[in-house]
């Protein structure tokens, strides 16, 4: 297959399963994509997003995962924006949920339901114009969203309905670039600080770690934060989530 839009260069990429057990071999699927991707995995599929610049959108594949067979090819689809990483896609029965920043004109985010043929069948879209998406978590029937461009927004969208819907947002110094849920109605947030120079610009500062109540979903508060070292101290869990 080539792709419509010509390329300097193809990323090949070879989805492959085996047996951990043994028994048979492994049997494999290659296929091309732009450069780079994004891979989220359900128990049921596997969907890879990666950008289509010209187009200004993102192309999502979805592969059917079935125990004891190779993933098989089952269709494709196309949102605007692009896919910050893994947990801005999320699986809930049959409907892939997904977020995005478009950078067409005025930056902003939206959210996508996606049926099985990767159509879109709900989205909302308009999300914080001017800034982008820093962190992304989908638990349950909620989304929470971090945009940044010189102050922390962090959305509550509701996913329950037929589209997504915001019921909520705290607006705070800083970002975080990773969330991770902490009982039934808290997440933390791991970030950065920032603080505004003397020409109105917004700069980093110290590693930022937060705690969000979110049980209240119109108007979620910060219980606590800590702010660790300054503008050269660093994190693995920026970067990877296992660090966290």
């Amino acid at each position: 297959y080539t792709p419509p839009v010509p390329q300097d260069y193809y990323t090949f990429h070879t989805l492959a399963s085996f047996p951990v057990a043994g028994g048979r071999e492994a049997s494999a699927v290659s296929f091309l994509l732009g450069d780079g991707g994004t891979m989220y995995v359900s128990t049921k599929n596997l969907y890879l997003a990666y950008y289509d610049a010209p187009g200004g959108k993102s192309v999502v594949h979805r592969f059917a995962l079935a125990p004891g067979a190779a993933a098989v090819y089952a269709a494709t689809g196309m949102i605007n924006g692009t896919v910050k990483n893994q947990f801005s896609m999320d699986e809930a029965g049959d409907t892939l949920r997904v977020a995005t920043t478009s950078f067409q004109n005025n930056s902003t985010s939206g959210v996508y339901f996606l049926d099985g043929q990767m159509e879109v069948q709900g989205a909302l879209e308009g999300i914080a114009p001017g800034e982008r998406i820093y962190a992304a978590r989908f638990i349950g029937d909620r989304l929470y969203l971090v945009t940044f461009r010189q102050i922390d927004p962090l959305f509550v969208i509701d996913l329950s309905g037929a589209k997504p819907a915001v019921l909520g947002a705290l607006k705070i110094p800083g970002y975080s670039e990773y969330l991770h849920p902490c009982g039934d109605h808290c997440l933390f947030g791991v970030g950065r600080e920032t603080t505004v120079n003397e020409w109105g610009g917004t700069v980093n500062d110290g590693l930022k770690v937060a705690l969000f109540d979110v049980g209240n979903v119109s108007a979620p508060t910060v219980v606590d934060t800590a702010v660790i070292g300054g503008q050269m101290t660093g994190s693995p869990a920026l970067e990877d989530h296992r660090a966290f």
